[in-house]
């Protein structure tokens, strides 16, 4: 008698256990599911507004308005009072210094921009275009409203170092040297050194041109006039940057 209560007790109870068992595994491979899904996503925007792609893909690009993730930061220069934002960009190398740099939350990689004018002064657009780290800056009043990542001249064509006035524009430029589209141009020497939109990446070298992203690209062109100065150095993003 106990024997066959037994067995009935045994009849009812695994099924139910059985069940139990099954939801548990099932809700704990969900889980797993969702967790493996946010850490792994393909494409997903942070607090501070930039665009990430997980490792593998393309280079990524910053959101233009990327640069409100910081309040910009005013500079001076040690021993000066940096000028005023709606004193005028002087066309020398030397004497030529920002007032106000935007503050990013990590350092641009490759083929990444911000661009935000929206509070800049309505004075010519001043370009600073560093060697070393790689990057290009636009200025207007000596406030920053541009920077993006560059390629540049390889060791047997280089980037040529100096201050240049904008000599022409041409938004559909190619290039009667190497037969090569170069949108977006604007040009620094009449041997064909020019700053243009390009593939960034930094794999990638310039017959001495300076290559910048295309959408950045964009922004430059339709905010440059001719005669606006450009100067390419060194050390500018340890500086100033």
């Amino acid at each position: 008698m106990k024997l066959a209560r037994y067995s009935l007790q045994m009849m009812i109870l695994l099924p139910v256990l059985f069940g139990i068992t099954f939801m548990l595994v099932s809700l704990t491979g969900n889980d797993e599911a969702t967790a493996q899904t946010a850490r792994e996503p393909d494409i997903w925007v942070d607090p501070d507004g930039f665009v990430r792609e997980k490792a593998g893909e393309p280079p990524r690009r910053i959101n233009e308005q990327a640069a409100d993730a910081r309040a910009p930061r005013r500079l001076s220069a040690p021993g000066t009072q940096a000028a005023a934002n709606n004193a005028a960009p002087t066309a020398s190398a030397a004497a030529f210094r920002p007032t106000t740099v935007r503050e990013l939350p990590s350092p641009l990689e490759s083929g990444e921009w911000i661009w935000d004018d929206r509070h800049a002064p309505d004075l010519p657009l001043r370009i600073v275009v560093d060697i070393d780290s790689e990057q290009i800056y636009a200025y207007r009043g000596g406030y920053e409203v541009g920077r993006a990542t560059i390629i540049y001249g390889a060791d047997h064509k280089p980037t040529p170092l100096g201050t240049f006035p904008i000599l022409e524009k041409d938004e559909d430029h190619v290039s009667n040297l190497y037969d090569a589209p170069m949108p977006y141009m604007l040009r620094l020497t009449w041997d064909g050194v020019a700053i243009h939109s390009s593939n960034v990446d930094n794999r990638y070298a310039t017959h001495g041109c300076v290559g910048v992203p295309d959408d950045f690209a964009a922004k430059l062109f339709a905010r440059a006039r001719l005669g606006d100065m450009v100067t390419v150095t060194r050390g500018w993003t340890k500086r100033w940057g």
